[in-house]
């Protein structure tokens, strides 16, 4: 009796859309979302220490690109005045929605490069570990730009182990090409946020 022909059982065929991700292709499974809201993320960053780099303010709209099922938004937008989500997986904005309490927590679905928003209309904008996702890094950040009121300020948290991982001096040089200019730096080498600015005037 010979072995029947290896196959792909239906859970391992799902399973298998992580490798893209892990090669550092693809944006993160919305399935496996559960996945980034783990105990453990709370230990490479947690909302509370984001919150206390990036100083959110009652009044302020914030924007959080590919915020996933919500792990950073849902907190936070308990602490400005909105908190504008835009991801481009329905799935994790379907799941933000199912698990967020916070009013101020508007889910949007869109392209990071294309975004549905006013120009300087938003004061602080967040990514979080999203930036090696996106389809195109300069659209996006020339978007960022355009969103932001001349006032405010760019968030960009980096960290391993995630493969999409952007060393800070080719963050720092790519929003240098978008006009932006580091303002300040939390963490370490391989676990960090980076604040950017406008330029003033």
């Amino acid at each position: 009796m010979g072995l029947a022909p290896w196959s792909l059982t239906r859970n391992s065929r799902k399973d298998m859309a992580l490798i893209p991700h892990l090669l550092g292709r693809a944006s993160f499974p919305a399935r496996f979302a559960w996945f980034l809201e783990g105990w453990w993320r709370g230990l490479v960053l947690s909302p509370d220490e984001l919150q206390r780099r990036l100083a959110l303010a009652p009044e302020q709209t914030v924007l959080e690109i590919g915020p996933g099922g919500g792990y950073y938004a849902r907190p936070l937008a308990t602490r400005v005045r909105r908190l504008i989500a835009v991801d481009i997986q329905l799935a994790m904005l379907a799941r933000l929605r199912r698990l967020a309490r916070a009013p101020m927590l508007f889910p949007v679905q869109a392209d990071a490069g294309e975004l549905p928003l006013a120009s300087g209309s938003v004061d602080v904008v967040i990514a979080v570990t999203v930036l090696g996702e996106v389809g195109s890094i300069d659209k996006t950040l020339a978007e960022v730009r355009r969103v932001l009121r001349p006032d405010g300020r760019f968030a960009a948290s980096e960290h391993l182990p995630d493969p999409d991982f952007i060393p800070l001096p080719r963050l720092e040089a790519l929003c240098r090409s978008h006009g932006f200019t580091l303002q300040a730096r939390f963490g370490r080498r391989f676990n960090y946020t980076a604040i950017f600015s406008l330029p003033v005037g």
